[in-house]
């Protein structure tokens, strides 16, 4: 079984750096090799990186995954409008309004849109297969006119 949270990592200056694990389960602790990685990651050369506390309302079902894009949805609302980080990493414990309030299926549900306004930059370009030497022409889908496409070529040589 899986479980999803999410690490915000904040420079403040050049050698301080703030960090909160938000983490649906509650406490936000963190497994220590995570912790020393991500350390090591953006604390290089003798900054400091200051793991804060970070209490979230517990998940009620299995909305872990939902709630982490969640947390991601509240931080980039934050940074656009000039919010402070650690007032946008409050709002993801989901213990202060506006998201108090929220059920399981109401997470799923934003979780859902956020994921949705950013659908067609994930989208892959058609992938063209093209193996020599061999006449299935089952294998090879030809692209739509018009459409950009990567092309793998398969063959041995």
């Amino acid at each position: 079984m899986g479980h999803w949270y999410l690490l915000v990592v904040f420079k403040i200056r050049q050698r301080f750096i703030k960090a909160w694990c938000i983490d649906s389960m509650g406490k936000g602790t963190i497994n220590r090799t995570i912790a020393q990685k991500v350390e090591k990651a953006f604390a290089p050369g003798g900054a400091t990186l200051r793991w804060e506390p970070c209490e979230c309302r517990s998940q009620e079902e299995l909305e872990c995954g939902p709630r982490t894009v969640l947390a991601m949805k509240i931080i980039k609302e934050g940074m656009e409008k000039n919010i402070p980080v650690e007032e946008s990493v409050r709002m993801t414990t989901l213990r202060h309004q506006p998201y108090q309030a929220h059920t399981p299926a109401m997470i799923r549900e934003n979780a859902a849109h956020f994921i949705n306004e950013y659908t067609p930059s994930m989208i892959t370009p058609p992938l063209r297969y093209r193996r020599r030497h061999i006449h299935n022409t089952n294998i090879t889908r030809a692209p739509k006119p018009n459409t950009k496409c990567i092309e793998i070529d398969l063959s041995q040589e």
